[in-house]
């Protein structure tokens, strides 16, 4: 379904009967992060999945076989998120380079959170991150912005 800024949502089922949904940069040819919009009830069969994009966001209208309801659900755009380097070490400063995009184009104004940590994107999507993990294991990195999905990235600390 086409959107009033040019830009496509899809949705399509997965195997395991989910339901799975993206959209498109306004070019249409980049494609935005895609999103699990859920299963509409357990143990159902699919048989149509319709998406309308005349709102900022899809909403998502799934009919289950065999059932007498619909399932309905607003999706927003969501963001991606890139880290550089992909692991940090314990007990030491390091800095994480981070890119958040929408469709494949950098966005600005994104708030990018670590624990102990936090930016916020430029226009072009970048900010870095400085952090000091007290230890070895994994952290999450988080982006979001109003109106967007949020994105999470783990990276690992090494000792």
């Amino acid at each position: 379904s086409a959107g009033s800024t040019g830009r496509m949502w899809m949705t399509w089922t997965t195997e395991g009967d989910e339901v799975k949904a993206l959209h498109t940069s306004a070019s249409g040819f980049g494609l935005g992060a895609t999103q699990n919009v859920g299963t509409p009830t357990k143990g159902q069969s699919l048989w149509h999945v319709a998406v309308d994009a005349s709102l900022a966001q899809g909403t998502v209208l799934v009919n289950a076989d065999g059932a007498s309801s619909v399932f309905l659900k607003m999706v927003k755009p969501a963001l991606s998120l890139q880290l550089k380097p992909g692991a940090l070490k314990a007990k030491k400063p390091g800095k994480i380079k981070v890119r958040v995009t929408e469709a494949g184009v950098g966005l600005g104004g994104v708030k990018v959170t670590i624990k102990g940590a936090k930016c916020t994107t430029t226009n072009a999507g970048k900010c870095t991150l400085k952090v000091k993990p007290k230890k070895t294991g994994r952290l999450v990195v988080k982006a979001s912005k109003p109106g967007y999905g949020e994105a999470r990235e783990t990276i690992r600390v090494k000792g």
